[in-house]
């Protein structure tokens, strides 16, 4: 029975652009507290040891700089609370300043810039202690290595007109040209269209899928793609089932940065402010559907395809897919696949209001009693049973022998009468 069968089509699977599962997410990263060490105290080149210059970072490894340079500096093995947030000022010298930014190369020197630029900036700004001396506000020359004119005063001023910088949420748009996959002409993989995946606040993307593997347009396995970038997804055929929708997940994410501020439980001891990622994340949900097409009960080549569609041996296909005990346009196939009379064809396959050997069977099938035969069926229909009557034939031919004898001796006496 060579059908080429197509199962489930199933089209238009609503490629929902997209079950906006939209997660603009603010998947934060800061912690709610650390603890803090001190990494060590800076040689104070630039104001006599005015100020006393600590440089500060977590146990993690984040660096941490002093906000009120009037308090004590933080002790080792510290645990300070997140409080807030800085502002855009504050959060423009850690982003400019060391370990970001490296202006003189020298580590040390770098730190202090960066420390004595917050302390300014806040003084500048209402949030400090006024603790900036003029003398060091109008420096020209005054410290080693002209810090101050050079480096900490430009970046103050910088500070001064920079704007918050809020992290964008990422925009995903995919576009394809089938919601469907499709078997490839070698049958071993459903593959879909190539689907392309626009992204606005972000750098990449990454796909996942529930059921088969991610490849970029010549088929090498991929899950991160640039911006327009198209991808693939290939599902092997023996991996299908009827029905299947598979799930395909999209995701960008943009890393900002937050200036976050620390504080200790000892209000003696200065606040601290550091640098933290602030990831935001945006996902698309969406479905394929799976163009299921199987040879049902074929032989392609050498190869057998049972009643389900798979690759059975010739034996298997025999039993499953030959016409065996079926009555198509009044031919009668036995349980062998082949025709045969109606008889011949209840006997193998019904065995209903049919009389077998002397064994009565009932419209069910059932063997039953001559009576209840009688009154399910009414007409008995007796199988064929050679053997069964034989004897019988023996006996009626010896009878016709001996009665065509006895005639021929008649015969003969009286024609010997005459």
């Amino acid at each position: 029975m060579k059908k080429w069968m197509k199962f489930l089509s199933i089209a238009l699977a609503v490629i929902t652009l997209f079950t906006l599962s939209f997660t603009g997410v603010t998947a934060k990263t800061t912690p709610n507290s650390v603890k803090v060490k001190r990494a060590e105290t800076l040689s104070d080149t630039i104001s006599n040891n005015k100020y006393g210059f600590t440089y500060f970072m977590t146990t993690e490894g984040d660096s941490l700089y002093c906000i009120d340079n009037e308090k004590l500096a933080l002790q080792s093995n510290t645990e300070v609370t997140l409080i807030g947030e800085a502002d855009a000022g504050v959060q423009y010298i850690l982003e400019h300043g060391y370990p970001n930014v490296r202006p003189t190369g020298n580590d040390e020197n770098d730190k202090i810039i960066t420390q004595a630029a917050i302390w300014w900036y806040l003084d500048d700004t209402n949030q400090g202690n006024n603790n900036v001396s003029d003398t060091f506000r109008n420096a020209t020359t005054t410290d080693l290595y002209d810090l101050i004119p050079k480096y900490i005063k430009p970046l103050v001023a910088d500070a001064k007109k920079a704007q918050k910088n809020t992290t964008q949420t990422p925009k995903i748009v995919i576009s394809k040209d089938s919601a469907t996959l499709k078997l490839t002409s070698d049958e071993k993989n459903y593959e879909s269209s190539l689907i392309t995946a626009t992204i606005t606040n972000a750098p990449t993307y990454k796909v996942q899928v529930s059921n088969g593997e991610v490849t970029d347009e010549n088929g090498k396995a991929k899950t991160t793609f640039n911006s327009k970038e198209q991808f693939k997804i290939v599902v092997p055929a023996n991996e299908v089932k009827e029905a299947d929708e598979i799930n395909v997940s999209l995701e960008a994410t943009n890393t900002g940065k937050k200036a976050m501020i620390f504080k200790s439980n000892n209000n003696a001891y200065q606040r601290v402010v550091g640098l933290y990622e602030e990831p935001k994340t945006a996902k698309i949900n969406t479905k394929l559907a799976v163009n299921v097409e199987k040879h049902i009960c074929e032989i392609i080549g050498d190869t057998f395809y049972g009643k389900k569609g798979t690759i059975v041996d010739e034996k298997t296909y025999t039993k499953e897919c030959k016409k065996s005990c079926e009555v198509i346009d009044d031919v009668y196939y036995g349980k062998a696949g082949n025709v045969v009379d109606k008889d011949t064809y209840k006997q193998e396959c019904e065995k209903s209001c049919i009389l077998i050997n002397d064994v009565y069977y009932g419209k069910d099938g059932n063997i039953v009693d001559k009576n209840t035969y009688d009154a399910e069926c009414g007409v008995v229909v007796a199988a064929p049973n050679t053997s069964a009557n034989i004897p019988v034939i023996v006996i009626v031919l010896g009878l016709l022998l001996v009665l065509a004898g006895t005639g021929l001796i008649i015969y003969r006496t009286r024609k010997s009468y005459l």
